[in-house]
């Protein structure tokens, strides 16, 4: 009878060891079910289900691939929502993404493009720093950062960030153009005028080109005249085209 019972407690002992075990199993088999539904959501772009499906699975099995998965699938839908100008709902997105991934230049970049849209200049700046902090040789985040800098009146900064566009690609005319905007608002004319020719030579019919330096030539030659400059005529810089709906957006 005592040998019966020793057996038996020996034996409840080791179910009781193993049933942790057992249970980390159950989760990980439900955590990759969960997993296979949201890749297959992900294929047909169903972000709402794919973001459910993965956020389940990162609650039964937080391994850093679920968590990279899920932030994925924030992105995915934060890029959508900026297509359609959803910029709070993007945003939204995006920070949910970095939670999951804090190295996700895309969501940082997107992030700062839909700030930037709404006008929160210094945090569109803060983005495109941990952008450029990365990829300090593209010329696109350095183009937005450079607008947002002009909007915040750090010129210096501004035309830092297109004279670098330019020697990086001497041929690109709106960074002459956002350059020669920097200096009309610093009443650098002279400077102004020498890259609305730059771009003039690049494209001779160049509209914002031809109207700047008429301005910028009217008010060297009569000082007094010089009215405030407004955003220049320069336009927000638009997302990368059909970027926001890339399963692998180019930022």
């Amino acid at each position: 009878m005592k040998s019966s019972l020793k057996n038996w407690l020996a034996a409840l002992v080791l179910f009781l060891a193993a049933s942790p075990g057992i249970a980390q199993a159950d989760a990980k088999t439900e955590a990759s079910h969960h997993r296979r539904a949201r890749i297959e959501a992900a294929k047909n772009q169903q972000w709402d289900k794919a973001i459910t499906n993965f956020k389940k699975a990162v609650e039964l099995d937080p391994a850093a691939n679920n968590r990279n998965n899920l932030g994925v699938a924030y992105r995915q839908r934060g890029l959508l929502d900026v297509s359609s100008q959803k910029y709070d709902e993007a945003i939204s997105d995006f920070t949910e993404a970095l939670k999951n991934n804090s190295d996700d230049l895309i969501s940082h970049q997107f992030r700062a493009f839909a700030y930037l849209s709404k006008k929160e200049w210094e945090k569109s700046l803060e983005d495109y720093n941990a952008v450029l902090k990365k990829k300090g040789d593209d010329p696109e985040p350095l183009m937005r950062r450079g607008f947002v800098l002009t909007q915040i009146k750090e010129y210096d900064k501004a035309s830092a960030d297109y004279s670098k566009i330019i020697k990086l690609k001497p041929d690109d005319i709106q960074a002459y153009l956002g350059r020669s905007n920097v200096y009309e608002r610093k009443k650098d004319f002279a400077e102004g005028i020498a890259d609305c020719d730059k771009a003039l030579k690049l494209d001779p019919n160049n509209a914002e080109a031809k109207s700047r330096k008429e301005r910028l030539e009217y008010y060297q030659k009569y000082p007094k005249a010089q009215a405030s400059p407004s955003s220049g005529g320069v336009a927000s810089p638009q997302p990368t085209p059909a970027a926001s709906a890339s399963a692998s957006p180019s930022p």
